[in-house]
Formats: structure tokens, sequence, C-alpha cells
């Protein structure tokens, strides 16, 4: 099968979701701005097809669509290049943005037989505006098959907007989320040489908040939260961003750096493109995670950091339902205010959990096992069914 995957190729899921499911020989793949990113090497060494729809003004540093009708040109543009791809059978939409909404319904219309497959990675329903739950319940009527994360905390809120109308095409099928060199880190080096790599003071409890640069992690309002810990605990931490993705404006970097001298702890900013060992690295000398992002799916990320032996202090709001009945131990909390306090307990060893534990239970969790690998063939071979 000829499949373009429309997302964002610089994503370590997307790399991993082709090294992972569309591997061998029965697909052939391009991606969208394949030859554009960070991953260019790989991507062309495991015969990835590429092709951009930027416009020779949106690739400029300031590039910006300054109306609505440009917006429409430039979704028609792509939908017009698309459908002259010879041979394409399957467009696959990553992560459901205003674009491949529209892009979805301008497909269809263009060639009936195409098969679309729309898969939601998260914040894309999660914090879905109104206009555009609108547009994606029309542009899921013309999609041949959905995908949403999870089994249970992605269906509630889709069956909250779109009710089960959808069920007959609706997969809940899991991303490939393992970090495989996470073992290997572990086994080759100490937790002091591991720090040493990160340029991280060995002899300092590590404390991590949020997995990207992602501003929804509330990376600042944490930061201001734990000034208000006792300054022998400041001392002890040393603070870990991992700001990996996307690029930090230059305003949220000063907001970063405001509240973190204001914090009188030592830190470390890690950003722009990191190997798998570096961020095996970054998790594993992790004493502490804080998860504090407004909304989230099936989170690879926390996972790793949880089978790397972090203790995770993560917000009622957000559900890991599916860890929780696998036994997976971690401190919850309900109003961010109450960070600085579980956060001294656990620093102080007052407060723990089942760290070791949660290490057994997730060896090979959401790694490439065969169940999520058959699940996205199933996706793949049920829209074949449909032609």
């Amino acid at each position: 099968m000829r499949v373009l995957l429309l997302g964002v190729a610089d994503s370590l899921w997307m790399k991993r979701y082709v090294e992972w499911v569309l591997d061998g020989a029965s697909f052939d793949v391009l991606l969208e701005d394949a030859d554009a990113s960070r991953y260019a090497d790989w991507y062309r060494g495991e015969g990835v097809g590429s092709l951009s729809f930027r416009s020779a003004a949106e690739s400029g540093p300031s590039s910006k669509l300054a109306t609505f009708r440009s917006f429409f040109r430039e979704v028609r543009e792509a939908a017009d290049r698309i459908i002259e791809i010879d041979g394409l059978e399957c467009a696959h939409l990553h992560f459901l943005d205003m674009r491949n909404l529209l892009l979805a319904l301008a497909l269809k219309r263009r060639n009936p037989n195409l098969r679309i497959v729309a898969s939601f990675w998260g914040s894309d329903l999660l914090r879905a505006r109104a206009a555009e739950r609108l547009i994606m319940s029309w542009s899921l009527r013309v999609c041949d098959a959905v995908t949403i994360q999870d089994r249970e905390s992605m269906l509630m809120p889709f069956h909250g907007r779109f009710g089960t109308r959808f069920d007959e095409k609706l997969f809940p099928v899991l991303f490939p989320g393992e970090n495989n060199a996470l073992q290997g880190i572990a086994e080759k080096e100490s937790r002091a040489e591991s720090c040493e790599m990160l340029s991280i003071p060995a002899d300092k409890q590590v404390v991590a908040i949020g997995y990207n640069a992602n501003p929804n992690h509330q990376h600042v309002t944490v930061l201001n939260q734990l000034s208000r810990m006792p300054e022998d605990c400041r001392q002890r931490m040393h603070i870990l961003l991992p700001m990996t993705y996307p690029s930090i404006s230059d305003g949220y970097r000063a907001e970063l750096m405001a509240a973190l001298e204001g914090l009188g702890s030592t830190s470390t900013i890690i950003e722009g493109f990191q190997s798998d060992e570096a961020i095996a690295r970054m998790q594993r000398v992790s004493t502490v995670m804080i998860h504090a992002q407004t909304s989230d799916a099936a989170s690879a990320s926390i996972k790793e950091f949880l089978r790397a032996g972090a203790v995770l202090l993560n917000p009622s709001w957000i559900d890991y339902c599916e860890l929780r009945g696998a036994g997976v131990d971690y401190i919850e909390y309900d109003e961010i205010a109450e960070i600085p306090g579980l956060l001294q307990q656990v620093l102080d060893g007052s407060l723990s959990s089942d760290t070791a534990g949660n290490m057994a239970l997730l060896q090979g969790c959401d790694s490439m096992n065969r169940e999520i690998v058959e699940g996205w063939h199933e996706v793949y071979s049920f829209i074949e069914r449909r032609r």
C-alpha cells in the first residue's frame, strides 16, 4: 500500500511510528517534510519519500498565513498536489488540526476512492475549540477510519463530542512509544555517569518538570510554586526542563529564566534534537517527574519516566486509567498549589511510591509488541476492505 503521512516529521513519535508500524515491503511510505526534518537521514535510509507543501513565503522565519483566504488556498493547493501522487492509496492524517481537517474534506471531494485515516494524537481532541469540533464532525464523516489513543481516557471525550455515530470505523489503538535505549543506558552507565553526560550534579535530587516545551505543561506556574519550598529543599534540588520540542519562543524562555532565577535551585534546560540515548538519560537521572499539563492522553513519555524509576506527581484531572488498572503507583494532586508540599515529602523520604514495582510492571509496556503493531495493521486492512 502506498501511504502518505501528513504530520510532523520532526516528532520522535512519528519516526517511531514509521519504524515500527510501516516497516517492511507491504508499505510504500511518503512523509510530509521528511527531507527537512531532524530525522532526514534516517528517513532516506529507510526509503521514505518526502513531500512538502510549504510555499516560499511560508518557509521564511516570519511566515504566517495573513488571511483565511490564503489559508484555504494553501489547503486547496496541497490537496491538488496530493491527488497527483501516482498510485497513492491512503492519506493518513496525524494530528487533526484545522489544516488536516480541511484536507480530509478536500481530498475526498477530489478523489472519493482515496482512503483517508484520521488519527487523534490527544490535545487535538481534548483542546479543540468549538469551530474545530464542528469541522471535525464534518471531516470524520468522510474518513474511512478514525483512531484515538488509549482505550478509555480518549474514548469518553470522543463519545462526549461525537456520540457513537463513528464507532463502526473507530479504532482505539496506542502509538508505539517505548524508548528502547533506556535499558541499554541503565546497563552500561551508572546514574552518576549519566548525570555527568548531561552536566547535571550527581549529588542533587533531579526534579523534571514536563516532557516537552509546550506551555500547556505549565512549567512557569510550577516553578513559581516551588519557590515556596524551604530553602534547604530548594538547594538539594536540580531542576530539569526537557524542552526538546517544539521550539521555545523567546518570550517563554525569558519567563522560564526569570522563574528559575527566583527559585534558587540549580537547573538544566535541554533544547533541540536529542537522541533516544540522551532522552533515556534524562529520564533515568530524574528522581521526580512533575506533570502539570492541562490535558493528556496515553503518554509514552510519562510511562518512560516511570519505567526509569522516577516518582510521578500527576494531576487528578488527567486520569491514566490504564496505568492505574495495571497497578502502577503514582502520587496524585488536585491543585498545583499542593505540589510544593508533596515534593518536599518525597525529597525528605516521608512520602513515596512503589518505583521498583512500577519498573517491573512497565518493562516492555508500549513496546513494539504484536498487539500494537497488529492493531495498526488492522486499521489499514479495514480501509482496504472498504474499497
